[in-house]
């Protein structure tokens, strides 16, 4: 299975819409432990993941299936940005502030608890506001 959405792209005085993949280079399949080491042996393979646990994959592909169709937007796969970690907002007007994510919200949207004036304050930020904090 390969997970791919549609954009826009605006050329000279029209549209072009073409599909794009979502995880570019990967493709899911649901296989088990002898025909994973025959896709490998084929040499045609770079690297193969087996699933972290007992359907916790086939789950989490299909919550994407329903995430992508439910978008009406492009989707944006930032898998640098996860729960717990520390980012800082490049945009708007808490640009500066350092954080904890707290969760996802959406399709591109992230939960911040910032700390502010001796206070946790939880925020919503677009996932392309923020960059993971440094040190």
């Amino acid at each position: 299975m390969v997970f791919v959405e549609f954009r826009l792209r605006a050329y000279g005085n029209g549209l072009q819409r073409s599909q794009v993949p979502l995880f570019p280079g990967y493709v899911f399949i649901p296989v088990d432990r002898q025909r994973h080491l025959t896709l490998y042996e084929t040499g045609r393979t770079v690297r193969l993941m087996m699933p972290p646990g007992d359907g916790e994959m086939g789950q989490d592909l299909k919550d994407l299936v329903a995430m992508v169709r439910a978008s009406t937007g492009p989707v944006q796969v930032r898998p640098e940005l996860a729960v717990g970690m520390m980012v800082r907002i490049r945009r708007g007007c808490l640009a500066g502030c350092q954080g904890r994510i707290v969760r996802r919200q959406g399709v591109d949207r992230l939960v911040v608890n910032l700390p502010i004036l001796g206070h946790s304050v939880e925020t919503v930020i677009p996932a392309e506001s923020v960059i993971q904090a440094v040190g």
